[in-house]
């Protein structure tokens, strides 16, 4: 009865963010007044392309006040062609959700220039390690080991969307021992690879005037995944380019919380 009662309301969510509407309450709205940060935490270590060990860093954000618990958690990761930008773009979505009842995390990983190949199997495997390192230390954050999401814009969507196919291949980047896996990917103008079935819902949200990652690629990614036997909720804006959450952003925040809500089962 609680499991139905669930999926009712998680479809009366994702009804009310459809009408323009945008249910209350935790994790939908921002119900703390502000998150608290605890920066540069080394979450893992791993090679850089000139073999030099590069310390992993993420900043982590929780709501002020929670007593909840456990809450989810949300693996946040910036763009920027696997050659730039830093866990500190990703800080406006990081706090936001905190201030919405997650424990997020936003990442550094490793960039490189010479092999765009192995730097998406770089970034995903060290986004992997910050997700073991919330299992590693669930205790201590109150975090929900089976709740834990993932996502990020461009080169930061694509290393989400590849963290949720390819659990079974976890890298080296630190925290072995724990669980790799995700529970719902978000992309923002990325695309991902193969599927398989039994991989988790996965949200994209692209423009069709997107000039650096084709909207075809994002449509791509969602009839692969389908075709496995796979949820995939594809949102496009007409006529946006790569820059896309510049314009959408409320509307992407809001169908955002209101996919995480029903595919991580934050029902009463």
């Amino acid at each position: 009865m609680r499991k139905r009662l669930g999926l009712i309301v998680a479809a009366l969510a994702v009804a009310f963010v459809a009408s323009g509407c945008q249910p209350s309450g935790r994790y939908f709205n921002e119900v703390f007044s502000s998150a608290v940060r605890t920066a540069d935490i080394q979450y893992g270590a791993a090679p850089d392309e000139n073999g030099v060990t590069e310390r992993l860093l993420l900043d982590l954000y929780q709501p002020a006040g929670d007593q909840q618990a456990r809450r989810p958690a949300i693996v946040w990761v910036h763009g920027g062609g696997f050659r730039s930008g830093s866990k500190a773009n990703m800080a406006a979505d990081a706090a936001s959700f905190a201030r919405r009842g997650y424990v997020t995390v936003t990442i550094n990983y490793r960039l490189r220039d010479d092999n765009i190949g192995q730097a998406i199997a770089d970034a995903q495997h060290d986004a992997q390690a910050a997700v073991r390192w919330l299992r590693r230390f669930a205790d201590q954050y109150r975090v929900d080991v089976n709740r834990i999401a993932i996502g990020g814009s461009s080169a930061g969507a694509i290393t989400a969307l590849y963290v949720a196919n390819h659990s079974e291949d976890p890298g080296t980047s630190g925290n072995p021992g724990f669980r790799s896996d995700v529970q719902v990917a978000l992309s923002r103008s990325g695309f991902g690879g193969f599927y398989s079935a039994g991989d988790p819902p996965i949200a994209l949200f692209h423009g069709t005037a997107d000039g650096t990652v084709p909207y075809q690629t994002a449509v791509d990614t969602c009839r692969n995944h389908r075709a496995a036997g796979n949820v995939c909720q594809l949102t496009t804006y007409q006529g946006a380019g790569h820059g896309l959450y510049a314009d959408h952003r409320d509307d992407i925040v809001a169908k955002s919380a209101a996919f995480l809500y029903e595919h991580l089962d934050l029902g009463p």
